[in-house]
């Protein structure tokens, strides 16, 4: 019997089986989850995705493009799960991304308006997206979770527009923690 038996859940970005979300999504497997994965709609990553899930035993994963970017991709998403499981206990948010041109020491000052603002799109306001989503599928309460980092917290050199992203997520986190925690969704 595990702690997550019964329970279902949608991991955003996994990239590989390397990535973080990844191995949150194997000891999810481990301990009973059902799962749901979304994969960046751009060359082979359904294919990698798929492979990432049949390596944690999963045969027929359910497996839906998202650019958590776009508002109706996470939509079709969400209606998707809400059609084919009708419930959802909680949502992995591992999706970030900035141009890696300006991850770069000594490159933070340089950095364009667009790139600055992409990162905390899809780094962080993404989360509130989803958790929009969600929200109306969470009957019983649930959870939503994401990653952050150090960089976030202090200077990491080279990690530059991303550190401000998390720095945001972070925020945004206590915000929605706030927010829906009297709705019984933990945010973390």
């Amino acid at each position: 019997m595990g702690l997550m038996d019964g329970k279902k859940g949608i991991i955003f970005g996994i990239a590989n089986a390397r990535s973080y979300a990844f191995f949150i999504a194997k000891q999810l497997v481990e301990q009973g989850a059902q799962l749901g994965f979304t994969y960046l709609p751009i060359g082979k990553m359904e294919h990698r995705v798929a492979k990432a899930a049949k390596s944690l035993g999963i045969e027929d994963p359910w497996l839906m493009p998202c650019d958590a970017n776009d508002n109706e991709s996470l939509d079709r998403v969400f209606a998707d799960w809400q059609r084919d499981e009708a419930t959802l206990d909680f949502i992995v948010h591992s999706s970030a991304f900035a141009d890696k041109d300006y991850l770069k020491p000594d490159m933070f000052h340089q950095t364009p308006r667009e790139v600055y603002l992409g990162a905390i799109d899809t780094s962080s306001y993404s989360l509130v997206a989803m958790a929009q989503r969600a929200m109306p599928l969470m009957t019983d309460g649930g959870a939503i979770i994401n990653m952050s980092y150090y960089g976030g917290e202090k200077v990491t050199p080279g990690y530059n527009v991303m550190g401000i992203a998390k720095a945001c997520l972070e925020h945004t986190t206590r915000y929605l923690a706030f927010a829906l925690g009297a709705k019984d969704i933990r945010v973390n």
